[in-house]
């Protein structure tokens, strides 16, 4: 007898018997009638990133929805739900839907086979991750997904310049701050307006430019 090779499917079943998507093996029966099963690891793991340093992000809110396809309805999904998932012993997670990912940035879910997916991912400072555009679909076998969040940035007009140099265009950051520019940036940094009366100092003439700041 030739040694004979053949691929199957070994899925996994949920604490309630659910069957989830698995993962490739290999049967191997040598001439002797002797057989071996090779199984590599089932990793539905994913990792949430910093989309400018590149770097795990922990504490990421992560859940997965049903995504709006042909096959989903088609099996009495309801799509853009999020999916209720049985549990698993054995996962640290336990396979539950919202979770937080860990200091390595992963998260993961062991889901139904032949199912259509998305993921959303929420983490303060940092904008949604919405993956209605990136839809995940799983056949027989566990599979992985990994993505990145943008940082959120202020909004335009956020913040307003309180030094703007001197008349003639220089900028002098070496040059000492006299009373009157510091004066005149502490209004412009509390969003003040100079005094229309300046109060009386002997060294500041009405006529100085920062008179009305300096009266403050």
């Amino acid at each position: 007898m030739r040694r004979h090779i053949q691929s199957l499917v070994l899925y996994l079943l949920a604490d309630d018997g659910t069957k989830l998507a698995g993962q490739i093996a290999q049967l191997t029966v040598d001439e002797s009638n002797a057989a071996k099963v090779t199984l590599a690891d089932i990793a539905p793991y994913g990792t949430a990133t910093d989309a400018l340093t590149n770097k795990p992000l922990q504490g990421v809110k992560v859940s997965v929805y049903w995504a709006d396809t042909k096959l989903n309805r088609s099996m009495g999904r309801k799509p853009n739900t999020r999916v209720e998932l049985p549990r698993v012993q054995g996962m640290a997670n336990r396979n539950t839907n919202l979770q937080s990912t860990a200091t390595d940035g992963q998260f993961g879910w062991l889901l139904p086979p032949d199912g259509d997916y998305y993921v959303i991912a929420e983490k303060e400072g940092y904008k949604t991750y919405d993956g209605h555009g990136s839809i995940l679909h799983v056949g027989k076998t566990a599979v992985k997904l990994n993505f990145a969040l943008q940082a959120k940035v202020l909004e335009k007009g956020g913040l307003k310049a309180f030094v703007s140099g001197y008349p003639n265009g220089t900028f002098r950051p070496n040059a000492g701050v006299t009373r009157a520019e510091l004066a005149s940036m502490l209004l412009k940094a509390l969003g003040l307006q100079p005094r229309a009366s300046a109060v009386e100092y002997s060294d500041v003439p009405d006529t100085n430019w920062a008179a009305g700041a300096i009266a403050h």
